[in-house]
């Protein structure tokens, strides 16, 4: 006969390679209070998703002294053929997807990597349009807040997808 500590540790075997083949995903509870939300309007955020909402996605949309940066990097005049320039999307529901999967112009370099010491979305800098807001009127007035300290505190949460 087989010991109880036996069929603990095949139980446990058995358990640990049999498993769910699936992902787990959080959902919001059902409206009516019944056992669950569903559909994909109910899968809760990340916290680096929201952060990405709260403190990332209203920079893309704000005035700037050259325009705000939809201007140029959303759109069908930014994504004819879903080039680099593009990589806000082409509607701007969801900036978050398209520009965690967007690479750099001419390269196969991702704009948003583990560090934002290499976050090409970062570093860019003064271009056709405005660097982010380091500081209070830095680089440019009209800066409010450090925008790129912003960036940077969401890339550290995404941790090199």
């Amino acid at each position: 006969m087989f010991s109880k500590s036996y069929w603990f540790v095949i139980s446990l075997f058995l358990a640990s390679t049999v498993g769910c083949v699936g992902s787990l995903t959080d959902r919001a509870p059902a409206v009516d209070g019944g056992p669950g939300g569903g559909g994909e309007d109910a899968i809760l955020q990340t916290p680096r998703r929201v952060a990405f909402e709260q403190n990332v996605a209203p920079l893309l949309t704000k005035p700037r002294p050259k325009g705000a940066c939809i201007i140029c990097h959303q759109g069908p005049e930014a994504c004819p053929t879903g080039g680099g320039s593009c990589f806000l999307g082409e509607d701007g529901l969801d900036h978050y997807s398209a520009l965690i999967t967007s690479r750099a112009v001419g390269n196969d370099i991702l704009l948003i990597t583990g560090s934002p010491a290499t976050s090409r979305f970062l570093q860019r800098g003064d271009h056709l349009g405005n660097a982010f807001c380091t500081g209070v009127d830095t680089p440019y007035l009209g800066c409010t807040e450090n925008e790129a300290q912003l960036i940077a505190d969401w890339i550290n949460l995404e941790g090199g997808l």
